[in-house]
């Protein structure tokens, strides 16, 4: 898998994050975390990393969007987050004092790994954009609109997206809404 990447030496198991904008994450050798889980180490890895940039970008005044794809070096990541920005309707989402006023809020993330449990290994691209809506009152957090794109070499042919699909997506969503 490294190879794909015009590394010579790299893991052989598990995922490997590939960050274009971000520092890449220090795996300490005999984590409990890694160790017993390298999926939910590299899952919390990439939530941590895309919010500090969400924030990063929030106090320079940047968009996050127009940010990441000034880092993004893979064409199909490029292609994927701007297809996901403007399916999810990036441009005229709540935001800005208003929205925030509101209770309103968004966020997007972008992760490119490299699943090497794969045979052979896959290059794997993910993008999500969420709008959030916060009670001030109750502390209660709704997502209001959730938009999800993924991509990967060697894919298999998934199955489209149904209405059973997008139920079983919000059920598992409900905890937050």
């Amino acid at each position: 898998a490294g190879r794909l990447c015009g590394l010579e030496s790299t893991s052989t198991k598990g995922m490997a994050l590939l960050t274009e904008y971000a520092s890449a994450p220090i795996q300490k050798n005999g984590s409990s975390l890694v160790a017993a889980d390298p999926y939910s180490y590299t899952a919390a890895t990439v939530f941590a990393q895309e919010s500090h940039f969400d924030e990063y970008c929030e106090n320079r005044q940047l968009d996050p969007v127009q940010s990441r794809l000034a880092q993004i070096n893979s064409e199909r990541g490029h292609q994927l987050l701007k297809s996901v920005a403007q399916q999810s309707g990036w441009d005229q989402a709540a935001s800005g004092p208003a929205g925030k006023a509101a209770g309103l809020g968004r966020g997007i993330a972008y992760s490119h790994i490299i699943d090497n449990d794969r045979n052979p290994p896959q290059e794997v691209w993910s993008v999500w954009s969420v709008e959030l809506a916060v009670d001030a009152r109750s502390g209660s957090l709704a997502v209001s609109k959730l938009t999800v794109g993924h991509d990967a070499s060697h894919n298999e042919s998934a199955p489209p997206s149904t209405p059973e699909t997008q139920r079983l997506l919000k059920d598992r969503l409900g905890k937050w809404t």
